[in-house]
């Protein structure tokens, strides 16, 4: 009877050891920035990196998570778009999402140029126009057409790297594309930037990425 109980304490101890081990090798890949896609998607990077201002350089795991970051930014900005451009949908979504569009962007001065005329069609425009009044203002809202988007593929054509002059992170991401059915191949200006973000009642400093231009 004792050696059956001294059998179930070793077992219990030697399980209790082994989640120990577990939590801290998770906690050491968080750290790192080792990182799978699914990871990133369950919550905001700056906490899983543990950045609260911009580094001097990025280590390569940070580098192609905040790209990957980028990327998500503009399948959130197309997704949006669509509900924004959507007659059908009601007014109060479309509003939320609208302003959920507009925190995806680093100011509220980023132009948008569509050569092709797949989208300018609707508001009449040949040169670039800034983003936000061609939400507020134009036909895209007035008179909305739904618009509808299918990326093809992505690629960081400059990666995410830090401007000496004004200390933030900047790259370019390009997209092949379909707007309206119509192909197309967009750029897209992309920073790294630090930022402050309320949670609950406390202003916490973190690291974003935000989207720019896009031509």
């Amino acid at each position: 009877m004792f050696k059956n109980c001294l059998h179930i304490i070793t077992a219990l101890f030697i399980m209790l050891v082994f989640i120990g081990c577990a939590g801290e090798s998770k906690n050491e890949s968080v750290a790192s920035g080792a990182m799978t896609e699914e990871d990133l998607s369950a919550e905001p990077l700056p906490f899983q990196f543990n950045i609260h201002e911009l580094p001097d350089s990025l280590s390569n795991e940070q580098q192609e998570a905040f790209q990957l970051r980028a990327k998500q930014k503009f399948q959130d900005f197309l997704d949006y778009l669509k509900i924004v451009s959507n007659p059908k949908l009601d007014d109060d979504l479309v509003n939320h999402s609208e302003k959920l569009l507009k925190e995806l962007f680093i100011s509220d001065t980023v132009t948008f140029y569509d050569g092709d005329t797949i989208l300018y069609e609707m508001v009449n425009h040949n040169s670039p126009i800034k983003l936000f009044n061609f939400l507020e203002k134009d036909k895209l809202v007035s008179h909305r057409e739904e618009i509808t988007s299918k990326i093809n593929s992505y690629k960081f054509v400059n990666p995410l790297e830090k401007d000496t002059t004004n200390s933030l992170y900047f790259g370019k991401l390009e997209t092949d594309i379909f707007l309206n059915k119509q192909k197309t191949i967009k750029t897209i200006d992309v920073y790294l930037i630090e930022t402050k973000k309320q949670f609950g009642d406390t202003e916490q400093r973190t690291v974003e990425i935000k989207l720019g231009n896009i031509y």
